[in-house]
């Protein structure tokens, strides 16, 4: 059960708004396969903010998907064929995307959805004046990782190793991978990098898990292993390896516990954006948000496979357990 308000600002969504003159397309430019379990989620949370925002599909907006497989070096020819269609408005959930995008157009107006750290990335100046053609959703992330690690403490307070899955295409897990060893470091824990970028990858990394086993993984916050959750989870519980990670989904596929900012809030507030966009408004006066919530989730029945004892403290505190 959830404990904790979602996200600031939710409140007043769903309200009556009266139609759009003329439907406006809306494109997302997805990083995984469409088929892809996350995929599925992301479009249904974007269609349920759409809702909220009285956006009737086939009336007000013409909701349209593109998809990169996984493939990051496709984003700039599906940005560059995104443009050209002059959408009213396009969609990205990765810094690669949202590049590839804004190389192409400094008109059509892109929504976040969200973005790790987009200042730091250089996407924007600043969050509260982003000033191009670029808005929406942010995380900061990187506040994240040391959580991760801290919680699977908890659970394991002898813990002697970590491993992280990261996604090298990411420009920004390089912070995150210097942030994991140097909170390892201060608490005494062997730490290195598992490189996981594509589906591919998945035996590789499995591989390297094995012939070295941690104690413990943590996956880095990304998009694009947000898409490959069922085979991050899987090779979790093939090795038996208690793993944290950053969004509810991989507890939901078999990891042990995740603490983040709850996903699905921050996709459904991110169509504000798209509304205040399609009702006139300049992307570079629209403040970009941040979660000001978090919530951890832990999976009960995967902590006893593992044959882990999960303290009563966690699991009071805990805003879902799954049992």
């Amino acid at each position: 059960m959830h404990r904790r308000a979602i996200i600031a600002g939710v409140a007043g969504l769903g309200l009556p708004r009266p139609a759009l003159a003329t439907p406006r397309r809306v494109i997302l430019l997805g990083t995984g396969a469409k088929t892809d379990a996350t995929s599925v989620s992301l479009l249904r949370f974007i269609r349920e903010g759409l809702a909220e925002q009285g956006l009737v599909e086939g009336v007000d907006v013409y909701l349209e998907d593109r998809w990169a497989a996984g493939d990051y070096s496709a984003f700039a020819m599906l940005a560059a064929e995104v443009v050209a269609s002059r959408p009213a408005v396009i969609l990205v959930s990765t810094i690669t995307a949202a590049r590839a995008v804004l190389a192409a157009t400094r008109d059509v107006p892109v929504v976040m959805l969200p973005i790790n750290d987009p200042v730091a990335v250089g996407l924007v100046p600043s969050l509260a004046r982003p000033g191009g053609n670029i808005t929406g959703m942010a995380t900061n992330t990187a506040e994240i990782v040391p959580k991760l690690i801290d919680l699977l403490l908890e659970v394991k307070p002898r813990l002697h190793s970590l491993a992280a899955i990261s996604n090298p295409l990411n420009p920004s897990n390089r912070r995150m991978d210097a942030i994991l060893a140097e909170r390892a470091q201060q608490l005494g824990v062997a730490s290195w990098v598992v490189p996981w970028s594509r589906p591919g990858d998945a035996a590789t990394a499995s591989a390297a898990l094995r012939a070295r086993p941690p104690g413990a993984v943590v996956v880095l916050p990304d998009a694009g292993l947000f898409d490959q959750v069922a085979a991050i989870s899987q090779v979790g519980l093939d090795l038996r390896l208690p793993m944290a990670a950053a969004i509810r989904t991989f507890v939901d596929a078999g990891c042990l516990l995740s603490y983040g900012f709850p996903h699905r809030a921050l996709l459904v507030r991110a169509m504000y954006f798209v509304r205040r966009i399609l009702d006139g408004a300049n992307p570079a006066d629209l403040p970009i948000e941040q979660p000001t919530s978090f919530e951890v989730v832990v999976n009960a029945r995967t902590a006893r496979a593992l044959g882990v004892d999960l303290p009563l403290a966690l699991l009071a505190r805990a805003d879902v357990v799954l049992d």
